[in-house]
């Protein structure tokens, strides 16, 4: 006997194939790699997203959380054989991070993107310096 699936030709293997795989194993896989650093003046975060702009990421500080978040959208029109066939490509994602607590000079911060890695530095603000006792004379 026959199945749905089966009747329907190559349209029902492909829900076929798709239904019966486990993708379990590249859950994740789409998930912006980063690295991060600390030097003796500035945290830095490297985030891997290729095929952004510039003008396609945000970040923000809040609640002591550095949050990056890019959306990026475009349109391709392909023309073969008097068929038009339109595809949209939406890519976005957002990671949130969190600060050390009062360690981040956040009017200095500052970002970069190039070769698809997005670079933000984090100063750190600098300790003030304990005060040298101070000496009162008496007259």
């Amino acid at each position: 006997m026959r199945t749905r699936n089966s009747m329907i030709g190559f349209p029902g293997f492909v829900d076929e194939f798709f239904n019966s795989v486990d993708f379990s194993p590249l859950k994740g896989m789409n998930k912006n790699l980063v690295n991060i650093f600390q030097s003796k003046n500035a945290y830095e975060v490297e985030l891997l997203a290729p095929g952004f702009s510039k003008g396609d990421f945000t970040i923000e500080i809040e609640n002591q959380k550095l949050i990056v978040k890019a959306n990026h959208a475009e349109e391709e029109v392909k023309e073969e054989k008097r068929i038009t066939t339109q595809e949209f490509k939406i890519s976005s994602f957002e990671r949130h991070f969190n600060l050390p607590k009062d360690q981040v000079n956040e009017e200095e911060i500052s970002a970069s993107y190039e070769g698809g890695i997005l670079k933000i530095s984090l100063p750190i603000k600098l300790k003030e310096e304990a005060k040298s006792p101070l000496k009162i004379q008496v007259h």
